[in-house]
Parts: C-alpha cells; structure tokens; sequence
C-alpha cells in the first residue's frame, strides 16, 4: 500500500527526506515550499517538492527523487501536481530545486562526468508518464580539444588568481547575473548563495584552466573548466560556464575564452574537453568541432 504525506517546511528536517537520496540543499522557505514524502508498506521510496518562485509563472516541482516503479512515480507526481494546482497554478516545470542556479533537468542514462546532472535513468518516463512535455533540450559533447584552437582576435585573458579565490567567485557573480539574465527561466540570485554553489570548488580546479577575458582593462567575460574527475586516464577536462556580457557579444570573445582554454588544456596533457550542459538553441553558436555527444537533457513542462 502507498501513502503520500505533505507536510510544510520546518527547522525539524525530516530525517526520512534525506534517507530517499542525500540532498546537497535545502528547498528555500521564500519559495513557499511543500514536501511530499511517499512510502510503501512503511518504507520510504519517494519524495518531491512543490515550490513557488516570484520568478516563475509556472508553479515548480523539485527534489525529486523514486524508486522505479510506475505506480509510486504516478501517485507522487498526481499529488505534488494536486498540490500546485490548489495553490492556483495552472502550469508547473520541473525539475527545478527552486531555480536554475541549482540541481534542474533530467540526464538520459547515467552521469557521465564529474559535476554532471545525478538523476535516476528512469526520472525521464516517469514525468513523461505523467503528461509532462520536453521544453528545453540541452546537451554535452566531447570533442577533441585541437578542435577548438583557432585563430582569434589579440583579447586579453588571464587566469584565475587562487589567492584572491573570493574575489575571483565575486567576478564570476558579477559578470553571470548580467550575462545569464535574458536566459530562459532565469532568477536572481544573491552573492552569498552563489558564494554557497561554488563551495569547495577550490579543491579541485586548476586556476590555469579558469580564464578570464578584458577589454580595455574591464571583466568581459569568462570560461570555468575544472578536470574531469570521472576520468581515470585524466584526459579530459570540462568547459562547464563559458560567459561573455552583452555589450561584448559579436567581438569574438567566446572563441578567445574555448581557444584559449584549450591550448591551456593540451599544454597540461589533456586531449579532450566536454563542453558541458549547452542548451539546444546555443548549438549554433558552437563551431564546426566534431566530437559527439555524450549525454541530452530534457527540462520538462505540463499544464494543469
């Protein structure tokens, strides 16, 4: 027998939220969010957050996670759905932990790379299986890394400073609430919680494969790539955030910050890169490079 349990948000975390699956982060209370544990014969094997983002128009479904069994998945979902559609939604996304800085998508198949999107295979059908539609499509692709040496305007780039590493993230901040801002599904974010997505980070970046472009002087742009830690052979790295400001767009400065990265990468031994989680509409800005892909992921939406 299963049974569904809503309960709101609290100080006295749920021991069995966590007992699912770990969960890195914690549903923000200014998204209003409600919890919903699903269990069978006493036994958790499910859990979702509905949330509500000033920032959305869609109601948002989060932290998800089930076992692969059809009926649960469907009995989870109808309720977090319920629970949207009381509190007046009539459209709902998901995944989504509340915004697009943290955990969203689903991934065909396994993780493929180190910082790669964890979700179960068989996430996907299940929220497919309950009327959801793909409404962004993103993917990554691993390409040899001479592909992406070219010959490129003189643009300044550096590299990352490790020993002004604060100061350092507060550039990638600034620069990535201008840059992403016209993103589809974009939200704000604050310092310090940005502060928080890159915690730890430090540990395991190469400053050298961490660039920076200037014009003039002034920040405009960057590219963040850290090693693939899944790779045993430590031959490949990972282009994870390429930005680039909108007055600096057209000046061929994305090219700069991938040419630049990659001579950076063959240089340390490396011979191939993931550019990593690129939305579908992007790919013409990719060059002709090769390479295949490795993993797609479906961000998904449905009516209520």
């Amino acid at each position: 027998m299963y049974n569904v349990e809503t309960f709101e948000l609290s100080d006295a975390r749920d021991e069995r939220w966590h007992a699912v699956a770990p969960a890195s982060s914690w549903p923000d209370p200014r998204h209003a969010p409600a919890l919903h544990l699903l269990s069978q014969n006493g036994t958790t094997i499910g859990r979702a957050a509905t949330l509500i983002n000033p920032a959305f128009k869609e109601g948002l479904i989060g932290w998800y996670e089930c076992t692969d069994d059809p009926d649960a998945s469907r009995i989870l979902l109808a309720r977090a759905l319920q629970n949207l559609k009381d509190r007046g939604c009539t459209d709902v996304l998901g995944p989504i932990n509340g915004t697009t800085w943290h955990a969203y998508r689903f991934g065909n198949g396994l993780p493929q790379f180190f910082m790669d999107i964890q979700n179960k295979p068989w996430y996907p059908t299940q929220f497919e299986n309950a009327g959801f539609e793909s409404v962004e499509r993103y993917y990554s692709r691993l390409v040899p890394l001479t592909s992406l040496v070219s010959n490129t305007p003189p643009i300044s780039l550096r590299t990352l400073d490790r020993t002004l590493f604060n100061e350092e993230i507060e550039n990638i901040y600034r620069m990535s609430v201008l840059g992403f801002a016209g993103n589809p599904y974009y939200s704000d974010i604050s310092l310090q919680d940005f502060r928080g997505l890159y915690m730890g980070i430090d540990r395991v970046l190469d400053p050298e494969l961490v660039l920076f472009a200037e014009v003039d002087g002034i920040p405009a742009g960057f590219l963040f790539s850290v090693p693939n830690g899944m790779d045993r052979a430590h031959k490949t790295v990972i282009f994870k955030t390429t930005c680039v400001l909108p007055e600096y767009r057209g000046q061929r400065i994305f090219r700069a910050l991938v040419s630049g990265a990659a001579s950076a990468a063959l240089e340390k031994g490396y011979d191939s890169a993931i550019l990593a989680l690129y939305r579908e509409n992007n790919a013409s800005a990719l060059p002709r490079i090769g390479g295949h892909i490795v993993r797609q992921y479906h961000l998904y939406r449905r009516s209520l």
